[in-house]
């Protein structure tokens, strides 16, 4: 409990009565999200690319992007190296996501890049 109004009261959400900042506590509180994912959308508006981090959001929203499969380690990680991008981990989801979109949706570049179908499609719902 001590570590989360830890984590709320630096991202300034709350104050040092661990009540609702203005506006940022309460913008947050509306957000049906984990604050840092949160407080990740608002500034986004700031800084012109939230299309960029609604999806990162989706993204982070499903368990995994990748397809796991037995006996395929090497493959995978070729493939992960495909959308690696030297800016990390959201980035290279990002380019997942783009690369999904390319190619229409399309399960078969998704077996192909050990992209999970299921979970492309629920983030393309989200």
């Amino acid at each position: 409990m001590i570590r989360a109004l830890e984590v709320l009261y630096s991202l300034g959400v709350i104050d040092d009565d661990a009540k609702l900042t203005s506006p940022a506590g309460f913008q947050i509180a509306e957000i049906p999200l984990e604050p840092m994912i949160s407080i990740m959308i608002l500034a986004s508006d700031e800084l012109g690319c939230s299309e960029e981090i609604l999806t990162i959001a989706a993204v982070l929203s499903i368990q995994s992007v990748w397809v796991l499969s037995r006996g395929s380690q090497k493959e995978l990680d070729e493939a992960k190296m495909r959308f690696a991008a030297a800016e990390g981990d959201h980035v290279t989801f990002l380019n997942v996501y783009k690369g999904s979109l390319k190619c229409n949706k399309s399960p078969t570049w998704c077996h192909k890049n050990f992209v999970n179908y299921q979970a492309m499609k629920k983030v393309i719902e989200v």
